[in-house]
């Protein structure tokens, strides 16, 4: 499994942080390897984005592991894009 993230500037708010892919082997998906680490990602990112466009799985997972965007104005379903 391989993850990215990066920090990003938005004008009109604070720098954030933003998961931009997650990557596991074919094989290897559906078996919850992320899960140990997501805790550890949140430590150390914060309330983090997810760039957008996200897969009907990534959203399974996202949901399954309690994933809120950090923006009010962003809907759920649409990733960690800002609106606007």
């Amino acid at each position: 499994m391989a993850v990215a993230f990066d920090r990003v500037n938005y004008i009109d708010s604070d720098p954030t942080w933003e998961l931009r892919w997650v990557y596991a082997h074919p094989y290897a998906r559906g078996q919850g390897l992320i899960d140990p680490h997501w805790p550890v990602f949140e430590e150390r990112y914060g309330r983090f984005g997810v760039q957008s466009p996200v897969s009907r799985a990534g959203k399974a997972m996202l949901d399954r592991l309690g994933w809120k965007p950090p923006y009010r104005d962003v809907p759920a379903d649409a990733g960690g894009a800002r609106a606007g």
